[in-house]
């Protein structure tokens, strides 16, 4: 690996965990965070670190990545930010290899579902504060932060894939 797809690598990976800690805090994914992963794949592109050849594969990737998030999104199954962040990681990845990236974020979704499942219940067992008879039953909240998984995938599909646009 070079310098420069080492470099390469800290930033794409430095956008992500800054998307998904921005998701853990807010539930909500700044555009800035899509916006500079598709920036960083251009400047990739132009420096040469991803090659001319495999672009149109990385561009069908992004499109038909965002087509499905945004259907995900349309239906309520996923937030409008993880449907950008997802097609813009999956810029990173030739379409070929969509699977490969699709299977670490479900992975990594399921992980994080599991950890959210527990922390969920071992928090409403050691809170003093239940709901009276009055107030009713607590609102759960069932909103995951699934940009941690979208990170977590998008981090392993890249180090992990023999086609990334890092080998």
């Amino acid at each position: 690996m070079t310098t420069a797809q080492a470099l390469f690598l800290a930033m794409y990976i430095a956008i992500l965990i800054g998307a998904a800690l921005n998701d853990a805090r807010e539930f909500r994914i700044s555009n800035a965070f899509p916006v500079a992963l598709l920036i960083l794949f251009v400047v990739g592109a132009a420096a040469g670190i991803v090659p001319v050849v495999h672009i149109g594969s990385h561009v069908a990737h992004f499109g038909v990545a965002l087509i499905g998030g945004m259907s995900l999104y349309s239906i309520g199954w996923f937030g409008g930010g993880d449907a950008k962040l997802y097609a813009a990681t999956a810029l990173f990845v030739p379409f070929g290899d969509g699977w490969f990236l699709l299977l670490w974020i479900a992975l990594a979704g399921f992980g994080l579902l599991v950890v959210t499942m527990i922390w969920r219940v071992l928090s409403a067992m050691f809170t003093s504060s239940t709901p009276t008879r009055r107030q009713g039953i607590r609102k759960i909240d069932r909103r995951i932060a699934y940009g941690i998984a979208i990170a977590i995938g998008g981090v392993g599909a890249i180090t992990t894939s023999a086609n990334s646009v890092i080998f």
